[in-house]
């Protein structure tokens, strides 16, 4: 994997045990990328029902990025939301408006730590810290 990939296919007979065949899908979700498997007698046709599919494996993936980061973090954080493509992890992170700037260099810190120690291999990883515009709690 020298490159970036959108989204991993396995295709496995239903039932089928996994076997040493799948060891690309193994790669695929250590270097972090969506996999999405299909079986033949899935009723995908090009265009909109895989590309739900292909949406649902990303949004996992993403999610995954969240909940590290979320463990990683001392201070308490309205929301995350990741979006990765092919050259950077793009973290938000929502505060509540009264958090100290030193708080926030800190939370953003922890978070871009977070993610190097889940994916070395991202090229780039931005975090951005927006401050709620109620307070949280």
């Amino acid at each position: 994997m020298e490159q970036h990939v959108d989204v991993a296919i396995l295709a496995r007979d239903p039932g089928a045990e996994r076997s040493i065949d799948e060891m690309a899908a193994v790669c695929a979700s250590r270097h972090r990328v969506p996999l999405l498997t299909l079986c033949p007698d899935d009723e995908f046709e090009p265009g909109r029902s895989t590309e739900v599919a292909v949406a649902v494996a990303r949004r996992e993936v993403e999610a995954h990025y969240a909940a590290v980061i979320r463990r990683h973090l001392r201070h308490g954080v309205d929301d995350i939301v990741v979006q990765r493509d092919d050259q950077r992890v793009q973290v938000t992170i929502t505060v509540d408006r009264s958090m100290s700037a030193q708080t926030i260099f800190r939370v953003a810190d922890r978070a871009r730590q977070a993610v190097r120690e889940y994916d070395a291999l991202t090229p780039a990883v931005d975090v951005s810290i927006v401050r709620a515009e109620t307070r949280i709690g």
